[in-house]
């Protein structure tokens, strides 16, 4: 049995916008809650860091992204998982660049292992094999003290992606990925 895995996505640091203007927290929250439900159908708790468009910065604070991520760490912490997700979308100067690609801390074997899985389930159902599982060293990744991975589920500075990614019917489709890769990591389904 899973003992929990966080999902986080961004607050009020709205991340990157499309190219016609589709916000990267809100695809990224829409994303959460489907693979959220997913995941509890599977009888796996889950713990969001964020349920709506706040952020979870302290009011007082100079940098808010910077208390926002803390807490995402604080939350962590206090809820012990098993694995942590964070879901994301890319953007990139090259608009050309697309496709979804999952991010580890190198050196995190069990973090690399997760990744695969899912990378292996985002190509497998969205029949897109351009991207490969990548290094990251970013500061969830870092400050965690469990195993975590980074899903850029596409690149809003491309106009395809882009319009996917607003895709109810795609947002679906990659949470289900995503979770296909958590059932193959952690074996949930008893096959070899």
């Amino acid at each position: 049995m899973v003992n929990g895995l966080i999902l986080t996505s961004n607050g009020r640091d709205g991340g990157c916008s499309g190219v016609n203007g589709t916000k990267e927290s809100e695809v990224n929250l829409a994303i959460t809650k489907k693979l959220k439900n997913y995941l509890e159908s599977l009888g796996i708790a889950v713990v969001m860091t964020r349920l709506d468009g706040n952020g979870l910065y302290k009011s007082n604070v100079d940098n808010y992204k910077q208390s926002d991520m803390e807490e995402r760490v604080r939350i962590i912490g206090e809820a012990s998982p098993d694995m942590v997700i964070s879901i994301h979308c890319n953007s990139y100067a090259d608009s050309s660049v697309c496709g979804a690609q999952v991010y580890y801390l190198e050196g995190d074997d069990a973090g690399y292992d997760f990744a695969m899985s899912v990378q292996e389930q985002l190509i497998s159902q969205l029949g897109d094999a351009r991207r490969e599982v990548g290094k990251g060293d970013y500061y969830l990744l870092k400050e965690v003290n469990t195993p975590a991975i980074i899903v850029e589920s596409g690149y809003l500075s491309n106009a395809e992606d882009e319009k996917k990614l607003g895709s109810e019917e795609y947002q679906n489709r990659l949470a289900y990925s995503i979770m296909c890769g958590v059932v193959k990591y952690f074996d949930l389904c008893g096959n070899d």
